[in-house]
């Protein structure tokens, strides 16, 4: 082989493989591009439920599940 025609092989090699990024490339691009759409549809309607839930005392959760025997045990009497 000629040392010519294998540069031109090699470039042949790299142009294919530049090819396969740039058709990858444009995917990733398209999912991006609706990941944008769904959050910026998502942040426009997210309606009252959002708001509602920022305002949950961070406490209440201490009154179900496991905690709820240790809460329990250390609130002050006549509290509550």
């Amino acid at each position: 082989m000629r040392h010519g025609s294998r540069i031109a092989a090699e470039d042949d090699s790299v142009a294919e493989a530049l090819g396969q990024l740039r058709d990858e490339l444009a995917v990733v691009r398209q999912v991006l591009d609706e990941i944008r759409s769904e959050l910026q549809w998502a942040n426009r309607n997210r309606g009252d439920s959002y708001g509602a839930a920022a305002h949950v005392d961070g406490n209440a959760s201490l009154t179900h599940g496991p905690a709820v025997v240790e809460w329990s045990a250390r609130r002050v009497p006549g509290s509550s």
